[in-house]
């Protein structure tokens, strides 16, 4: 379950962060479009929150460098999702300070891809 719950992660990292990479101001587009619906953040807080009590009832090794990294992931799907639901504003606020920066923007973009080519290739 590691080596593939590593790939999905993998690909949707690099995938994300060549998206930040290629067009940093649709973050921002993205990021206003949540902020603006309460629904849609608590939609999403509701999904993501789920999945990570679903994959850490089968996941939850704190043993090897993959799937600890796999285990953290998890965990911190729960705590977003969690945030979504009880603390939006909060999680809004804080991500604000950093989206609207291009440039911390296109870095974080690379720093994801980096870790997404490290996972699916180490």
């Amino acid at each position: 379950m590691t080596e593939t719950l590593l790939l999905i992660i993998g690909i949707y990292w690099l995938l994300g962060g060549l998206r930040m990479l290629i067009d940093a101001k649709s973050a921002e587009r993205i990021f206003n479009q949540f902020e603006e619906s309460d629904a849609l953040l608590f939609f999403m807080g509701v999904i993501v929150l789920v999945a990570g009590l679903a994959l850490v009832q089968f996941h939850n090794i704190w043993s090897g460098w993959p799937e600890i990294l796999i285990t953290i992931v998890i965990w911190a799907m729960i705590i977003e999702g969690a945030m979504m639901i009880v603390m939006p504003k909060l999680l809004i606020g804080f991500a604000r300070k950093f989206i609207l920066n291009l440039a911390v923007v296109r870095g974080f973009g690379l720093v994801v891809m980096a870790l997404g080519a490290a996972v699916l290739f180490l």
